[in-house]
């Protein structure tokens, strides 16, 4: 027996251990190699634990890694008005191999500009105009983090994103995105100051019209092809897998147009 609506697990890499995920008890079972004994239960892991994934440095020593373990709904972020696409933050706990303890926590910021635009926005007091105009710049937060891959020095999270300022509409309020999380640093993935983190409904806009122009609704699940800088994400509202690419820095691309006009990858 372990925790309370068990979710995600996994072994270390040379399968001494085996940590759970308890969403409802809000902690992590770790297990012996067998998966028959609880020898730990780790606590103060966050709210809602849910995906775990485990780093792998290549040696026979499973002391030295560190266990990754997603908090499935967003946090609020201290004095920030509630409602606000910017109100709540993604938030991943770090565990260690060694200790069984919680040795930090990686803060998933929100995106202030997702590429999509709406007709005014209701906590701003910004009225809309009729005809619409879909001039205001709307942001969204990580949420819903059910799962992470690691892939070189990087980690990632698809997630459906948070976008709670209104007026209502369909490609403003949720946004599909991949977020980044660099294992070295441990923080968010960024490179030259900018976040890596992408959001996969970008560009989409651009698309010809026609049915191959579909929005990547709630992305849930990714996995790495083996030797190749190739992943695929799972789009299960879209009924599809969209192909995810990383550049040498892990930052990735699902080759979307970047402007009217420009040929889709």
């Amino acid at each position: 027996r372990v925790g309370t609506e068990p979710y995600g697990m996994a072994f270390t890499p040379n399968g001494r251990k085996l940590y759970v995920a308890n969403a409802r008890s809000n902690d992590v079972s770790v297990l012996d190699d067998e998966g028959e004994e609880v020898i730990e239960t780790i606590e103060n892991v966050g709210l809602e634990p849910r995906a775990v994934a485990i780093t792998n440095d290549g040696d026979d020593d499973d002391k030295d890694e560190t266990v990754l373990v997603s908090q499935f709904l967003a946090i609020d972020r201290p004095g920030v008005l509630i409602g606000r696409d910017d109100y709540k933050e993604g938030r991943v706990t770090l565990i260690s191999t060694r200790t069984d303890e919680v040795i930090g926590q990686v803060t998933l910021n929100p995106m202030l500009d997702t590429g999509f635009r709406s007709n005014g926005s209701v906590l701003g007091h910004v009225p809309p105009t009729t005809p619409a105009t879909f001039t205001t710049v709307t942001g969204a937060f990580p949420n819903m983090l059910n799962s992470i891959a690691i892939k070189g020095s990087r980690a990632y999270l698809p997630n459906t994103a948070a976008s709670p300022d209104g007026p209502l509409r369909f490609n403003v309020n949720v946004q599909p995105f991949l977020s980044v999380v660099d294992l070295a640093g441990g923080a968010e993935g960024s490179v030259g100051g900018v976040s890596q983190t992408l959001n996969m409904n970008r560009g989409i806009n651009f698309e010809p019209t026609g049915p191959g122009k579909v929005f990547v609704g709630v992305p849930w699940a990714i996995a790495f092809e083996h030797g190749r800088n190739v992943g695929w994400a799972v789009a299960s509202a879209s009924n599809f897998i969209v192909k995810v690419e990383l550049d040498a820095n892990g930052t990735p691309t699902i080759n979307a147009p970047a402007a009217a006009g420009q040929p889709s990858g």
